[in-house]
């Protein structure tokens, strides 16, 4: 039982593998692929326009096209196709790992400990906003 599960396991992970690989067309596609689009493309129509009218002989999408373009699999690049080379790319935006050693001490439970040790102290609540501060937004000093 234990054995079916660990091959079950291995043949997953080696099909996701498998799948992201790369171009998973074989040569003869590849180039049927070029023959089609390449002409069209170096004309100077759109992509979507050669994909819409040539749909029985094309067998994939139209992001697998810009793939296998960026890929320079075609004879057509990406400077052939104007809007792509139009428009930068997208910046990957930078996720900062936030540190959360600053809640140590500043939970709802040692609020509630604090309380019971020291009983007699009233509670306020205080809430604060910072703003980053520039230099554009400091005024003078007069002093």
């Amino acid at each position: 039982m234990l054995l079916s599960g660990v091959f079950a396991n291995e043949e997953y992970r080696a099909m996701l593998s498998e799948a992201r690989a790369g171009i998973s067309l074989s040569e003869a596609e590849v180039k049927h692929l070029d023959f089609t689009l390449s002409p069209f493309i170096k004309k100077g129509q759109s992509l979507i326009h050669i994909l819409v009218n040539n749909r029985n002989s094309i067998m994939v999408s139209q992001s697998t096209v810009y793939q296998l373009i960026d890929y320079k699999v075609f004879t057509a690049r990406n400077i052939d196709l104007p809007r792509k080379v139009r428009y930068s790319k997208r910046r990957a935006r930078i996720h900062a790992k936030v540190d959360k050693k600053y809640r140590m001490g500043r939970t709802y439970e040692d609020i509630l400990l604090f309380m019971k040790e020291y009983p007699h102290l009233p509670v306020t609540q205080i809430d604060s906003v910072e703003e980053k501060k520039a230099a554009r937004y400091c005024l003078p000093s007069t002093l």
